[in-house]
């Protein structure tokens, strides 16, 4: 788990594409043998929560090898003239498709009195027969094709360039996701005895999530921000943050004071739980909108990369043995917090960060 973080940290600090190595392919396969026989032990223990987190984390990691080996992702240039069958692979190779796509209308639509685009709207025919819609976040679905509205032409408005994507695999992913879902609910339900001081957590956290989301200008969110994932995937985080954020304050606590050492402690734990739970829970959200918006679920993004490792830490407390001093605990929550910081707001002075697509909030 340190080998695949510090990866996951250079990837998300450097964007070298490590994840292209046999050193990581290497690393996803061991994970994927050892995950599997976690779940067959939770199984065998009725561990229910382990074993849905198990589990779901297996099924997304077989979809996503075996959808990069057979997915086809290309992109392909429509005007208004003639039907085209031709699109073109990341490399440039052209692909011929079983079918044919025609612009038949394009549409860009404005904020009131602004000059600001609220979505852009491609309105196609598939073998002149079929008519289909696609816009920013609302792909279009064809016999297994999703399509989605890339760019357009900004002079005339005559093409526009659409991205097509067929993953077979996809439906193991999102089973995952859901398996996953599942698990960290659970997690959550497991760990909380004393409700009340998950409420009195809850609501610190919904002031610091209401005052941080104040500060986006929701009126005239650009057209790929403008998606019914938002509210979640922000609140979810945002409540992940603030609880992350008592939880570090109680680990100093812990670490400088020994007297109420054991009540801060038990208290951090379960307040680190359900944090890492809801890191879980936003991450999969904005894959689900990125996959909307973007057409794949990841892309190796330096926020992706320091998301994933914020919450692979969170999970190298919950695998500490029980019998691991509270100093192992606390550290590993500073380290997880630094973490935190850096997928907030440090990604946007990384290297990566000119590759970044979420570098909106610099």
């Amino acid at each position: 788990m340190l080998l695949l973080i510090l990866l996951i940290m250079i990837e998300g600090t450097w964007a070298v594409k490590l994840y292209h190595t046999w050193i990581f392919a290497s690393l996803v396969l061991i994970s994927s043998v050892l995950l599997a026989i976690a779940c067959i032990r939770d199984l065998q223990r009725k561990a229910w929560p382990l074993a849905f987190s198990h589990g779901g984390l297996l099924f997304v990691l077989i979809g996503a090898m075996a959808g990069a080996v057979v997915k086809t992702d290309v992109k392909m240039v429509v005007d208004k003239h003639a039907s085209e069958r031709v699109a073109y692979t990341a490399k440039n190779q052209p692909l011929v498709l079983p079918m044919a796509i025609q612009l038949e209308q394009f549409t860009i639509d404005y904020y009131d009195h602004s000059d600001k685009p609220k979505q852009f709207t491609s309105v196609i025919s598939i073998d002149g027969q079929h008519m289909l819609s696609t816009s920013v976040n609302h792909p279009a679905r064809y016999q297994g094709w999703w399509i989605y509205q890339s760019d357009y032409d900004h002079q005339q408005q005559d093409f526009v360039i659409l991205q097509l994507t067929n993953d077979p695999w996809l439906p193991v992913v999102y089973i995952g996701f859901l398996l996953l879902v599942a698990g960290a609910v659970l997690q959550i339900v497991r760990v909380w005895h004393s409700w009340y001081v998950l409420l009195i957590a809850l609501l610190i956290a919904a002031i610091f999530t209401a005052a941080s989301l104040a500060r986006i200008e929701l009126g005239t969110l650009v057209p790929a921000l403008r998606s019914l994932w938002f509210f979640p995937h922000i609140l979810i985080y945002m409540l992940a943050y603030s609880l992350l954020a008592i939880t570090f304050v109680l680990a100093i606590g812990c670490l400088l004071n020994t007297r109420h050492q054991q009540w801060m402690s038990r208290l951090s734990v379960s307040l680190f739980t359900t944090a890492s739970s809801l890191l879980l829970i936003g991450m999969l959200c904005g894959a689900v909108w990125a996959k909307d918006a973007w057409g794949d679920y990841w892309t190796w993004d330096a926020k992706e990369c320091w998301a994933a490792v914020t919450w692979l830490l969170s999970l190298m407390m919950m695998h500490l043995p029980l019998k691991k001093s509270n100093w192992g605990r606390m550290i590993v929550i500073l380290l997880t917090f630094a973490a935190m910081q850096m997928t907030w707001y440090g990604v946007n002075y990384l290297p990566s960060a000119q590759f970044s697509v979420h570098t909106y909030n610099k």
